[in-house]
């Protein structure tokens, strides 16, 4: 994905969507939270041309690593 702009009030409002949607959110960890949100940003760029937050993933041992996210959650 080419590189974007993060965008932290659409990172916010995407990580406070997935927080909705889960059935338990206390449940939700970390690992699982950062794939949903690169998934999502792959999934919006394939199918607009753009991805949702601009976000910048890292490859880790356990999946992609976004970023920003520590700090834009610790905003919330």
């Amino acid at each position: 994905m080419p590189s974007q702009q993060l965008n932290r009030q659409r990172l916010k409002s995407l990580v406070h969507y997935v927080c909705k949607k889960c059935s338990d959110p206390s449940k939700l960890g970390a690992v699982e939270l950062h794939k949903i949100l690169w998934y999502s940003d792959g999934a919006s760029y394939v199918r607009l041309g753009q991805p949702i937050t601009g976000e910048t993933y890292i490859k880790h041992q356990y999946g992609p690593f976004a970023q920003d996210l520590d700090g834009v959650v610790a905003e919330l």
